[in-house]
């Protein structure tokens, strides 16, 4: 994970196979809790060959379509929450004006102009205030990566590997 001008992280990715007669894909742990995820992948009559994104598959996030004016829309109500919740925590006003503005400069100079590049993707809920992850590739086309916004995020402790 990589932080960016104090406002988004970079998290890399894998594509992993997965699978197996049951359709257990894996064993994820979320806040200390042993979770089971199960797939059904439309049209397959075996689980074996199935590949997937480890973050997509692990946040169970959906892949969603956003034409650049839609994304905006979006992103300026996702904007208006975390600002409501920035205010709501304590942060002061020069903070909240001040993670406002890196927003608005990392949209403005690293998204809007890579839009094309980038595959937007919703939480379970699809929240229409939530965060809309965007998923792009890395310089080599082939190493996968997602933006998350920095003070969109709630930090989950996860066990170390036991």
């Amino acid at each position: 994970m990589k932080a960016i001008d104090d406002t988004v992280y970079e998290v890399d990715c894998l594509q992993v196979e997965v699978g197996g007669a049951t359709g257990v894909v894996g064993q994820y742990y979320i806040k200390g809790s042993k979770i089971k995820e199960i797939y059904d992948y439309e049209g397959q009559e075996s689980l074996d060959d199935a590949t997937v994104n480890n973050l997509v598959s692990c946040f169970q996030l959906q892949s969603t379509a956003f034409d650049k004016r839609s994304f905006l829309a979006t992103f300026k109500l996702y904007t208006k929450s975390v600002v409501g919740l920035l205010g709501k925590n304590g942060t002061d006003e020069d903070g909240i004006k001040q993670v406002q503005a890196g927003m608005e400069n990392y949209m403005k100079n690293v998204i809007l102009p890579n839009f094309e590049n980038y595959e937007c993707y919703t939480g379970e809920s699809q929240n229409s205030k939530g965060m809309i992850p965007l998923m792009a590739y890395r310089p080599d086309g082939k190493t996968p990566y997602f933006t998350f916004w920095k003070y969109g995020l709630v930090e989950i402790g996860l066990p170390d590997g036991k």
